[in-house]
């Protein structure tokens, strides 16, 4: 779903998925998942951002603001709406 969002808004918003220090190199899941978006490797995020579970989806305005935030798998319709908040 998130590769499909990247590029269907393509310039609306960055997408960065990022992996915690305790996962294994993340480059051939990516790969085989066929994901383009960017992605980083940062031991100290979940801490900075209070993740307390994966996956956990920021919603981050213009202004780098986290605005929203859902935590667990969420639905297309969800992520688009949120989206289409952020982005007006």
């Amino acid at each position: 779903m998130f590769e499909q969002m990247y590029k269907q808004h393509s310039g609306e918003f960055e997408l960065l998925a990022l992996a915690s220090h305790r996962a294994k190199d993340p480059v051939p899941w990516m790969q085989r998942s066929g994901y383009t978006f960017p992605w980083g490797l940062d031991g100290d995020w979940g801490d900075m951002y209070g993740v307390h579970g994966i996956p956990h989806t920021f919603f981050i305005n213009r202004q780098g603001e986290v605005v929203d935030e859902h935590l667990g798998e969420i639905s297309a319709e969800e992520f688009e709406a949120k989206l289409a908040e952020i982005t007006r």
